[in-house]
């Protein structure tokens, strides 16, 4: 039995009186669940009897369990939703493997179509009557790009890219160490 189901020994009046307290959330108050059942006593404090309800029926303890009976249960579907939201599509990453699989494909496909990497292109020069037009071809750089990046984020995504560190080395000044009682032993031993 849950404790914020009605007690036994608790009277029908004394457990909506509950309920309305239990309803009211953070602010709660008995004089507010009293309110509420009784708007035209809107200005008047519970009876007697609601406070003694309240100690007799645990409001309090039991509110407390109902509360984190939800925190719980909110807790739980989120994270049972996280779950399931982690578990599909591209946050897998062997869906997200595939499908840079299937782009670098596409753009080496791309890349082997010489019209592709090497583009028409024009420009003119000057204005007005005296305008010239150059028809050129340029060299595809973003597609080229982007098949880079494709490679780049499909190493990221297998492991296959080192990522470089750094050594820090600190010098320690040799009297600090004990180095120059080592040197004079070393130069007494030579002599």
């Amino acid at each position: 039995m849950n404790l914020w189901e009605r007690q036994p020994n608790e009277t029908p009046k004394a457990f909506q009186a509950f309920e309305l307290y239990l309803a009211l959330g953070p602010a709660r108050s008995i004089d507010a669940a009293y309110r509420a059942l009784k708007p035209q006593n809107a200005t008047k404090t519970a009876p007697r009897h609601w406070k003694s309800w309240s100690v007799e029926f645990s409001w309090v303890k039991r509110v407390e369990a109902h509360d984190k009976y939800i925190s719980d249960l909110v807790a739980a579907t989120r994270e049972a939703e996280i779950k399931r939201v982690m578990s599909q599509g591209f946050a897998n990453t062997h869906k997200r493997v595939a499908a840079l699989n299937r782009l670098a494909v596409k753009l080496r496909k791309e890349l082997s179509d010489k019209d592709k990497v090497w583009l028409p292109d024009a420009k003119t020069i000057g204005s007005g009557e005296d305008w010239e037009r150059f028809d050129f071809t340029r060299f595809n750089a973003p597609l080229i790009e982007q098949f880079r990046a494709t490679l780049d984020d499909l190493a990221k995504e297998t492991g296959g890219r080192i990522k470089k560190t750094t050594a820090t080395v600190t010098v320690i000044p040799k009297q600090y160490i004990g180095l120059d009682e080592l040197e004079e032993l070393d130069e007494a031993e030579d002599e």
